[in-house]
């Protein structure tokens, strides 16, 4: 057989290209315009890209969906990228729409609501995300679209703390997209139904969700929620004492850990969540105290009160109760003259009372210090960050 010298690559490439079906290559080919389209749109700072959409050669439907990509893929750890190019694509299918009427504009505007609404919820401005959820719920025409507007409102509803809201869009979510066969995205709103009971302590109902989710979830599209459902799941396991089925669960999580991002603080609390319900202490301690440092030095108030009530407990079970004074310390100086301070050390203070009264915490007031805490927070106005996923 002849070797094709480097020279023969694009010769081959041409040959192969005549052989491909036409809608394969038509599509190719659609796709690439696209990708040019959409760089010559985004280029230079983003105050330039709406006054170019009045060109003729941007008004293309194929643009359209590219930009919706480019948006999806920005979150959640680039919002204010995601929120421009929502922007743009909202305005885009505005121009569309008034030479067409075609339903397929009408899911991809749903979209782009939908997506500027996620970028606007992770920058804290829940304002003008439930407008663009406004817009978008008269745009959810089919079950696809559903799903999609409804995880996006379930989002910010939990972001707000209105958790029952949050839980009943979430169930709604998974059962539209299953509706369609749509198993992966299914699975993907249950295991995130599954991590807001984990949140508030409801451990049964959590572990059946996550457990129904698991074969569904792909680590590919969502490998931060499939890593964090994974150790939620292995703590259940865990406190249900199949200590089997929990390491093995975590080692599944670690084995994704490349593909989650390193601001992913919230993954390495739940991997000390796990090391403690399997009783490994010492480790337990390592993370959370780990977890604590990164979330004072972002200064995330809420976050790093809730990580130091995990480390309290490790410390009182280790029978060092008597160091969680420094953590009341730390935050003190910290957050000194921040709202919600004093929540968080009046806490802090009545666990080490009781620990020192009685050399221990019941177990269900450890269990529930947290949502506690966080609903305490949310009723003055202070939120946690918000939920990563999209």
């Amino acid at each position: 057989m002849r070797r094709v010298g480097h020279a023969n690559y694009a010769e081959v490439w041409r040959s192969l290209e005549t052989q491909l079906p036409d809608h394969d290559r038509r599509a190719r080919e659609r796709r690439q315009s696209a990708e040019r389209l959409r760089g010559e749109l985004l280029a230079g700072p983003a105050e330039l890209w709406l006054g170019r959409l009045g060109d003729p050669r941007y008004q293309n439907p194929d643009l359209l969906e590219h930009l919706l990509e480019v948006c999806h893929s920005a979150l959640p750890l680039e919002p204010i990228r995601g929120f421009e190019v929502s922007e743009v694509a909202l305005n885009l299918g505005g121009l569309l729409c008034q030479t067409s009427s075609d339903q397929d504009l009408a899911e991809s505007l749903c979209r782009a609501n939908c997506l500027g609404s996620h970028a606007c919820r992770l920058l804290g401005k829940h304002e003008r995300a439930e407008a663009l959820l406004g817009s978008a719920a008269f745009l959810a025409h089919n079950p696809v679209t559903r799903g999609f507007f409804c995880r996006a409102c379930a989002s910010l509803r939990w972001d707000q703390g209105r958790m029952d809201e949050a839980e009943a869009l979430l169930h709604h979510a998974g059962r539209c997209y299953y509706e369609v066969g749509d198993a992966k995205e299914g699975a993907a709103c249950f295991a995130l139904l599954g991590l807001l009971y984990s949140e508030e302590e409801e451990l049964s109902r959590a572990e059946h969700l996550l457990r129904n989710a698991k074969p569904g979830l792909d680590n590919r599209s969502h490998p931060w929620l499939t890593a964090e459902a994974y150790l939620a799941l292995a703590r259940c396991s865990a406190l249900a004492r199949r200590k089997a089925v929990a390491v093995a669960l975590r080692q599944s999580a670690w084995r994704l850990v490349t593909s989650v991002p390193p601001e992913a603080v919230s993954f390495v609390w739940r991997d000390a969540q796990v090391a403690e319900a399997l009783g490994d202490l010492a480790e337990a301690e390592q993370r959370f105290d780990s977890v604590r440092r990164k979330y004072i030095e972002k200064g995330y108030l809420p976050e790093a009160s809730i990580s130091s009530i995990h480390l309290a407990r490790v410390l009182v079970r280790l029978g060092r109760g008597e160091e969680t004074c420094d953590l009341d310390a730390d935050l003190a100086e910290a957050f000194a003259g921040r709202p919600g301070l004093d929540l968080s050390l009046s806490m802090l203070q009545g666990l080490r009372k009781e620990a020192a009264a009685t050399g221990n915490v019941e177990e269900e007031i450890w269990r529930f210090m947290p949502p506690t805490l966080l609903l305490s927070y949310r009723l003055r106005g202070i939120y946690s960050q918000p939920v990563p996923f999209v």
